[in-house]
């Protein structure tokens, strides 16, 4: 199966190539895509794919000959200073790319969304439920719009289309403010970078395990289908003492009362808009994350997929060891 991954450089599509490319051979035949001067490096039997520019006439000629395409491209919930940023990276870019799709009908398609597109029903987010029909931030919102697009070119072109929910995504490549920084800063002893933690429980799932689920979804051919993908629902106390299991020089930030945080968070968001122009420690988005999210439930991906979650510890060590 020649798959070509699009977002190889970022945290989802390089962990996706390098999972892929340990089962290369007859089954996959793997090409990465990247921007040209992207420095980020793939394993020996990946083919690179340089482009300039992403246009509906660049997917649509990287798409010839390909049996299937993962759409890894898009960016999670952050501080930004641009208020139309998400919806022309998680909405205009994927408009392109289904336009370069169209002209491939045989091309087989993984999009990964977000579980928090699903209406959670008493507490907890199922595939099953109903879409959203407004997010609460600009990036939610992206993401409503965007798995909207993708299930409407499903059913208007008869594709053959899987989509992922995965939880907060840590481990591998750290390419933003989110889990994978938080276990890095407590591991390499960064006070500043995390001087105090709030309470919450919220869903997270390593890199690792996500792949896992996608080589499991593409060797059964699960399209139309839709997957909640979680390791475990935890808080950032409960992952800090984890870390200190894994790494015994890991510190353990204290925790501050969620209200305090919440007010810090706000006035930092404010610095950060009016001032510096560059994202805060903690974010107002990212304390509403961790303080209101919903558990999720992944019965689906392992009735259908055979894939079970991976222990914390597991996910830890594999990340302290890159």
């Amino acid at each position: 199966m020649k798959t070509i991954v699009f977002g190889s450089t970022g945290q989802i599509g390089h962990a996706l190539i390098k999972n892929l490319s340990d089962q290369s051979g007859d089954e996959f035949s793997i090409a990465a895509v990247k921007r040209k001067g992207s420095r980020v490096g793939f394993p020996n039997n990946v083919e690179t794919i340089e482009v300039e520019r992403l246009e509906r006439d660049s997917f649509s000629r990287i798409l010839e000959g390909a049996d299937h395409a993962i759409y890894a491209i898009g960016s999670p919930e952050k501080w930004v200073n641009d208020p139309d940023f998400f919806r022309r990276i998680n909405v205009d870019l994927l408009k392109v790319f289904l336009e370069g799709l169209r002209d491939h009908p045989k091309v087989s398609l993984t999009y990964f969304s977000t579980f928090e597109v699903f209406k959670p029903i008493d507490g907890i987010i199922r595939e099953s439920a109903g879409v959203e029909s407004k997010g609460t931030t600009p990036y939610y919102q992206s993401m409503i719009d965007a798995f909207n697009l993708v299930k409407e070119h499903e059913s208007k072109y008869r594709a053959s289309i899987t989509t992922f929910h995965p939880a907060a995504v840590y481990g591998g490549l750290n390419t933003g403010l989110g889990i994978t920084n938080y276990l890095m800063n407590i591991k390499e002893r960064r006070y500043l970078g995390t001087p105090s933690i709030l309470p919450g429980h919220f869903p997270i799932v390593h890199v690792d395990s996500l792949a896992s689920a996608v080589i499991k979804a593409l060797r059964g051919s699960q399209f139309g289908n839709a997957f909640n993908v979680s390791d475990a629902f935890v808080s950032l106390k409960e992952l800090a003492k984890a870390a200190k299991n894994v790494h015994k020089e890991s510190y353990q930030p204290f925790e501050l009362p969620a209200g305090l945080v919440r007010f810090s968070a706000f006035v930092m968001d404010l610095i950060a808009d009016t001032i510096t122009k560059s994202p805060p420690i903690l974010s107002s988005v990212q304390v509403k994350f961790i303080t209101q999210s919903h558990d999720m439930d992944c019965a689906k991906a392992a009735s259908l997929l055979g894939w079970s979650p991976m222990p914390i510890i597991e996910g830890i060590r594999r990340q302290f060891a890159k």
